[in-house]
């Protein structure tokens, strides 16, 4: 599936007339906000969650220009469709909070694509749908719940179905990821693509701090129960960027943030070392204006490993280095401050014992019975869970939702994905064993994060599981050659 040479360059006077028609309408609908506004209906701007936005044309035109800005980019740059694909799918990731009820990019684009997929593989023999061995865990999982439709005690049966569609559909971004990547081109294509949308992301997501805190201007996509929370500061507004959680934008940016470490430290001329460094300090600022506190420990667990990881001849330097310095601090008594001026706060805050609670109402539920779960957000439904939220722990949701086999499953999953990193970075050389290292630093930043979060059912975190998958299988590939044919048909480069 290759694009027209008139669709990839396209004439200079209708790109010219095109720009500045584009133009013309923005600045009208900009300038005219308080009366365009009206003319969308109300139940419009609720499905779209701005209902209670200050200036909704502005902030609705500002946020699709940005996001086709973003795909005329890429699209100049996509030899094929799948190439666009890939950056539309990413694009995706981080606009959620643009949706029309339910549908949004991320959660449409699956639906749609995976027959066009198999319909293509049917039409050419060639093509082949890959289904690799995360797919197998991820049907597997999706086994485990089925039976749990016939447990009425916990929710009924419409009740499962819809949450048995919401952890499909976050299983299927992982299948579209490895079926749209299959070449050299396609990867580097995604891992470029997947680092400068975490860096508009967390642009706007510090942006929206500094409008509230600047100019009283309130402009968040997340519910008014998500957009704000009791931190170590004070009662905070969140950073969400065009996302519906902040949780979901913290999670998208800590997966970026090793490639961007990797690309600083690799790169050999000031002005791109300077860009980079100044990209990883707007990503740092995003993540802790979205106050995730499981973020905030994934980040570090990413800063002490990659200097072992880019420099393992100085393993014992590094070593020494870091027990001097927590010496240093504890003789100084900056660990004691800390923990009194900000952990002591946040074990303390209102939302830790909330959390207490969700934890400690499925614990409750497991020791009743360890071996079956009760389906997928069932712990939402607990008796003792009087919040009626889900657990902040992936493991014990795995095994609150799937008993026991799930969460062996789930781990099952995440180490052997983790092993297959180490094992391909180890056989690597130069790049591609930073390749997989910072996918493999992902991973275990996402473990991290998993402690304190609900991420068994999270788009991120399958997304960044079949970027994973996708890259072992296109190395594999190069190196020992089997029938899986790129998007433009031609055969792939050898290593």
């Amino acid at each position: 599936m290759k694009f027209p040479a008139s669709m990839i360059r396209p004439r200079p006077w209708a790109a010219t007339l095109a720009f500045l028609l584009a133009s013309i309408l923005v600045v009208a609908l900009v300038t005219t906000d308080q009366q365009s506004s009206t003319v969308v209906p109300l139940s419009l701007w609720a499905r779209l969650g701005m209902i209670g936005f200050p200036y909704k044309m502005t902030v609705l035109v500002v946020a699709l220009t940005i996001v086709a800005a973003c795909i005329h980019y890429f699209a100049r740059k996509a030899p094929d469709a799948y190439a666009l694909l890939i950056v539309v799918a990413v694009i995706g990731l981080q606009t959620n909070g643009i949706a029309i009820g339910p549908a949004s990019i991320i959660t449409t684009l699956p639906f749609l694509m995976i027959p066009l997929l198999l319909a293509e593989s049917f039409r050419n023999p060639s093509f082949q749908i890959v289904v690799p061995g995360l797919m197998f865990f991820a049907v597997l999982l999706l086994l485990l719940d089925i039976p749990y439709l016939a447990a009425p005690h916990v929710y009924d049966p419409l009740r499962f179905i819809i949450n048995f569609i919401s952890t499909l559909k976050a299983v299927l971004v992982a299948f579209l990821f490895v079926n749209l990547i299959r070449t050299e081109s396609h990867l580097a294509l995604a891992i470029r693509a997947f680092m400068i949308i975490a860096f508009i992301s967390a642009s706007i997501g510090v942006l929206q701090i500094l409008l509230h805190l600047y100019a009283g201007i309130t402009i968040n996509f997340a519910s008014e129960a998500a957009e704000w929370k009791p931190t170590f500061l004070a009662l905070s507004l969140r950073a969400t960027g065009l996302t519906t959680w902040a949780s979901w934008l913290a999670d998208f940016l800590v997966l970026a943030l090793p490639f961007m470490l990797f690309r600083l430290f690799n790169a050999r001329s000031f002005r791109w070392r300077s860009i980079y460094l100044f990209a990883i300090l707007v990503l740092l600022a995003a993540i802790f204006l979205t106050f995730t506190y499981a973020a905030y420990f994934a980040v570090v667990a990413i800063f002490v490993m990659f200097p072992f990881l880019y420099w393992p001849r100085r393993i014992v330097h590094f070593v020494v280095t870091l027990l001097l310095a927590a010496g240093v601090l504890q003789v100084a008594g900056a660990i004691e401050w800390a923990y009194e001026r900000g952990l002591s706060k946040v074990t303390q805050s209102a939302g830790m014992v909330e959390r207490r609670v969700y934890l400690q109402s499925t614990l409750n539920e497991i020791a009743r019975n360890p071996w079956l779960g009760a389906g997928i957000y069932a712990e939402e439904e607990f008796s003792e869970n009087f919040y009626r939220k889900r657990v902040h722990n992936t493991g014990v949701q795995a095994w609150a939702n799937l008993g026991l086999p799930g969460l062996l499953v789930f781990l099952a999953m995440m180490l052997t994905t983790l092993t297959q990193l180490w094992l391909m970075a180890a056989a690597s050389h130069g790049p591609d064993r930073q390749l997989f290292q910072a996918l493999g630093l992902g991973v275990i930043a996402s473990i991290v994060e998993m402690f304190a979060e609900p991420n068994l059912t999270a788009a991120i975190l399958w997304f960044h599981l079949g970027l994973c998958q996708a890259s072992l299988l296109v190395y594999c590939t190069w190196r020992y050659p089997r029938p899986l044919v790129p998007a433009g048909g031609a055969a792939p480069r050898p290593a």
